[in-house]
């Protein structure tokens, strides 16, 4: 509770000297939070004087479970479904933002586009890096589809979009690339393309946990509840 308080209360003095364009900048800031820390001594009061970040009560929250599917699926989904149109819309540009970006970086005008998401589940060549892209949701669902073709020896579909190399020296697909071909002229921006897709993976995760657990402060309304 502290903690939150503090963070509040920093939050707060941050905001007032945003809005009165003081040149002190972070020191002003640092002024204002124990302005307001040292204005009375009782806890209860002193929190009482922060606005919560997001106040939402918990047990108006559609199911949770549910939303974590849609905050799987989509990220800020889940969010939307329970009401909370800020955080859904923040995370979804944030997350979407970044896993583009990395697949992006992960394309090639011969190989294809995204090139860095994809499964391999072959000994030697087990890609892991899909564990946490996997939890982009829709958007990495293309590769499961493409690994059927490609293990197959067909040729993978798009262009080659988040189709996996051939492996163990196969030759089919025809045209298809290797890793180490891919690796060889993408260098540096195929290890960028993984790191960001990966990174967008692992926030989601963040979200998903956020969705099935709700806010951390409960609004007014379910405490005077709880009081009475």
């Amino acid at each position: 509770m502290t903690r939150i308080y503090l963070d509040n209360c920093w939050l707060q003095s941050f905001l007032m000297v945003n809005k009165s364009n003081r040149p002190e900048g972070a020191v002003y800031s640092l002024h204002l939070c124990l302005k307001i820390m040292t204005e009375t001594t009782d806890p209860k009061q002193q929190i009482s004087k922060v606005k919560p970040i997001e106040a939402f009560d918990a047990g108006s929250l559609r199911n949770p479970f549910l939303a974590a599917i849609f905050a799987w699926l989509v990220p800020g989904l889940g969010h939307w479904y329970q009401g909370r149109k800020a955080k859904a819309i923040l995370f979804f540009c944030c997350i979407t933002s970044i896993f583009l970006f990395g697949c992006y970086m992960g394309s090639d005008r011969e190989y294809g586009v995204a090139r860095v998401v994809y499964i391999c589940w072959k000994k030697g060549e087990t890609r892991l890096f899909f564990i946490p892209q996997a939890f982009i949701g829709s958007a990495a669902i293309p590769a499961w589809l493409q690994k059927s073709r490609v293990e197959q020896g067909s040729k993978p579909l798009w262009g080659g979009f988040m189709a996996p190399p051939n492996t163990g020296g196969a030759l089919l697909p025809e045209g298809n690339p290797t890793y180490n071909a891919m690796i060889a002229k993408m260098a540096r921006y195929y290890e960028l393309g993984t790191l960001f897709t990966v990174i967008s993976g692992f926030m989601n995760i963040l979200v998903i946990f956020d969705a099935i657990s709700g806010p951390v402060i409960e609004a007014e309304s379910k405490k005077e509840t709880d009081k009475q």
